[in-house]
């Protein structure tokens, strides 16, 4: 149900009303049925208020509105809510559905290892600098040699 769909019902029940208080000749059940009204509208608008919210607001979820739990994703998004959690994954498929990505094995790019080396190096701690990395001592040696011998 729509919000469309609920001013039409509204719309319906007081024409409705209209037609069934104009027919009536009576003054004293015209009265009543006026009197009826002014109590009854105003929780009929309340409550066509409270819909409306609800449908909006379930609307703009759509089905977002429940918790999920990791089985609840196909394939790699499993994975990834039980590593990132949901609003992240949400974020990443919304950028990315559809499209086949890749992760480089390096994080980090040559310009930035290069500056990491050349502040942490000291001559003597090449291990230890290509352990922080993540790469072989001889891929850090190959750098410093190129890089920061010149």
């Amino acid at each position: 149900m729509n919000i469309g769909t609920i001013l039409k019902v509204l719309g319906t029940v007081i024409t409705i009303v209209a037609t069934i208080s104009e027919s009536v000749r009576d003054r004293w059940v015209y009265r009543s049925i006026i009197g009826i009204l002014q109590e009854i509208i105003p929780m009929i608008l309340h409550l066509m208020v409270v819909i409306i919210k609800y449908v909006t607001i379930f609307d703009v979820r759509n089905l977002w509105y429940m918790k999920f739990c990791s089985n609840d994703f196909n394939g790699i998004y499993a994975d990834m809510y039980e590593q990132l959690g949901e609003e992240l994954v949400r974020e990443i498929y919304k950028h990315y559905r559809g499209q086949q990505v890749t992760f480089p094995m390096r994080i980090y790019s040559k310009e930035y290892i290069i500056r990491y080396i050349s502040e942490k190096y000291d001559g003597d701690n090449l291990k230890e600098v290509a352990r922080e990395l993540g790469y072989s001592e001889r891929w850090v040696k190959t750098l410093i040699d190129n890089n920061l011998k010149k």
